[in-house]
């Protein structure tokens, strides 16, 4: 996959978002390809770079995203895995920042700004609901700390909180609670084991 480069800067105003400005810089990976729609082709933006932000549930007001196709003599493709890989990651990192910043709790933060967003936001904030209350959010063990994510990618919405200690300066997951709603499940063990798959490999 390419190397890829964030900035966002996020305006706050007695504690709500009132703009977010969000620029990546990656090399393309499907422009210029046969991969590419005569569509993305015109407009010069690769989706893969942008997903998950410019589609972003969360109700963002002034939302402004940018691309720049950084060059590199290096060949990329898609290897292991897609965009949402460090958009989601940068994405939920930003609301946690966000919620801190207006002094509120990164569940109620999140979900005040996927009300009103649709089906979407509802599977959404039904999966962080969830994964919050299973997990016994906001009232970790003593020497334990939490942290929540939730996102959508291909038509699956996940949540997750991680529960970490630090000894001796050093972090250890001492559990992962995940949330996931992918439709009508046809095989529940095939779920469980993608997501534990995942789990797993992120760790790694």
């Amino acid at each position: 996959r390419p190397m890829v480069a964030h900035r966002v800067r996020v305006g706050l105003k007695a504690g709500k978002i009132t703009g977010w400005d969000h620029r990546i810089a990656a090399k393309p990976i499907i422009l210029d390809t046969m991969f590419a729609s005569p569509e993305v082709k015109a407009s010069g933006i690769d989706p893969t770079t942008v997903e998950g932000v410019n589609d972003t549930h969360y109700a963002i007001p002034m939302l402004s995203v940018g691309v720049s196709a950084a060059q590199s003599p290096l060949p990329v493709l898609w290897w292991r895995s897609v965009g949402h890989t460090h958009t989601a990651y940068v994405m939920e990192t930003m609301m946690d920042m966000a919620a801190k910043a207006a002094g509120a709790d990164p569940v109620a933060f999140r979900l005040e700004l996927l009300s009103g967003a649709g089906k979407d936001g509802e599977r959404l904030a039904g999966v962080l609901k969830l994964a919050a209350d299973k997990a016994g959010w906001g009232k970790p063990a003593a020497g334990r700390f939490q942290g929540i994510a939730v996102h959508k990618s291909f038509d699956t919405y996940v949540a997750e909180v991680a529960e970490i200690s630090i000894k001796d300066g050093k972090v250890r997951v001492e559990k992962v609670t995940c949330a996931v709603d992918c439709g009508v499940p046809i095989n529940p063990d095939v779920i469980r084991a993608q997501m534990e798959g995942g789990i797993g490999f992120g760790l790694g």
